[in-house]
């Protein structure tokens, strides 16, 4: 039988979802890769998503620029953090597939959004990637295969983790230490709905970017997307009511 959906307009997204790709198009502004200038959409998400507590979901149609707005969010959260809290956040991100892996990678080392100097220690030393025949040691910034992240992204701010790992005691001391606070973001959430991938949210966290060009329709998958968005903002069904801001889709 058919999956059970619902009416988009009744979703909770926290954040932002964009119209059409044609509509994109229409009203969005150019992005040469040595300039900051976004998408329309993006500052609109962005303000939304930092006054979310760094929290939210974003669908944005393939081309929209999900990747730089992540890079904006990564920007805002570090900033957030050092000016509070006099420190930097551990940053992991989580794709489908190894050549959405490569992408990132590509994307950070080559900065082409001036992250180099919001990382501890560059982008190039700053970075691990993590499945896919990649095997990195943990940074700051932790590139995962989604297969991966369900694995060991759990036992990474745990002391009690009691599953997979492929880290040392010693490692994940020295990564949560110098690191108190950890940024998730997750490319293509939509892909996380199953019992295996839905583990990745069983990592403590303080902000989370779930991004996708479609989230799911179903009722019951959609949940657990906001239900991991409530729980970093630790929120119950009676706090999280009026919390999920939603632009209407006129407004990019």
């Amino acid at each position: 039988s058919a999956e059970a959906t619902f009416d988009v307009t009744s979703r909770t997204n926290a954040v932002y979802s964009t119209p059409t790709a044609e509509k994109v198009s229409e009203l969005a502004l150019s992005y040469p890769p040595d300039s900051e200038d976004s998408y329309q959409w993006q500052d609109l998400a962005l303000s939304r998503f930092v006054s979310n507590d760094f929290c939210g979901m974003v669908e944005a149609c393939t081309g929209a620029g999900k990747t730089i707005f992540c890079a904006k969010a990564i920007k805002a959260v570090i900033k957030s953090e050092e000016e509070l809290l006099g420190s930097k956040p551990a940053i992991s991100i989580v794709v489908p597939t190894t050549a959405l892996l490569d992408q990132w990678y590509q994307f950070l080392v080559h900065d082409e959004f001036g992250l180099k100097n919001e990382l501890a220690s560059g982008v190039v030393e700053g970075v691990a990637l993590h499945g896919g025949g990649h095997g990195g040691e943990l940074k700051q910034v932790n590139l995962f295969v989604e297969n991966t992240a369900a694995a060991v992204l759990p036992g990474l701010r745990s002391e009690s983790f009691e599953g997979e790992t492929k880290y040392s005691v010693e490692d994940i001391e020295r990564f949560n230490e110098g690191y108190p606070s950890h940024f998730l973001i997750v490319d293509e959430a939509h892909r996380t709905t199953s019992q295996m991938f839905s583990q990745i949210y069983e990592v403590a966290r303080d902000y989370i970017l779930l991004v996708s060009a479609t989230f799911p329709s179903n009722k019951e998958r959609y949940q657990i997307l906001e239900d991991a968005i409530s729980s970093t903002l630790g929120l119950t069904e009676e706090t999280k009511k009026g919390r999920f801001i939603t632009l209407p889709e006129s407004k990019l």
